[in-house]
């Protein structure tokens, strides 16, 4: 899945001025309280199930692509979720992961299909129409969101609460 993220301006000065408190701790907590906000969002943010059929290939790839997984047995038909064979449950395999001493906070998802479903350059149509949000419009949208976590986590360490 492509890479996504949420950067936030100013972290070495917060960083110096935490090292100067004496811990980077409460910088930590705010992102990882961030990133688990984020894991949250992009499990909530799904659609409610489509009963709309997909009735159509949209190019003569995707037919190819479609019939030689079928004939794989590599997807079954009719598809059911957290069921059929393959199914990978999207929704429920996004995880967080801290890289750089807990000072990098990684928001991810190793389905195979998620980028079809999900990433912003390789969304198929059907998903689009039936109202996937993407992740990069998820974090887009819950930037402010993040922020205001981080922020208030690292007040209250430096007022000493």
């Amino acid at each position: 899945m492509a890479d996504v993220g949420i950067r936030i301006e100013g972290l070495p000065r917060l960083s110096e001025i935490m090292r100067r408190v004496g811990t980077l701790q409460p910088v930590k907590t705010g992102l990882r309280a961030g990133a688990r906000h984020l894991q949250g969002k992009m499990i909530s943010e799904k659609p409610p199930v489509s009963r709309r059929p997909v009735a159509q290939f949209w190019s003569d790839k995707q037919r190819r692509g479609f019939f030689y997984y079928l004939n794989a047995g590599k997807i079954d038909v009719p598809y059911y979720r957290r069921i059929s064979q393959n199914s990978e449950d999207l929704t429920h395999s996004w995880t967080t992961e801290e890289r750089n001493g807990g000072l990098t906070q990684i928001v991810g998802n190793d389905t195979k299909y998620g980028p079809l479903v999900q990433d912003e350059a390789m969304q198929s149509r059907y998903h689009k129409i039936t109202g996937w949000k993407t992740i990069q419009t998820i974090s887009k949208e819950q930037t402010d969101e993040v922020v205001r976590a981080l922020k208030e986590v690292v007040d209250a360490a430096l007022e000493g609460k």
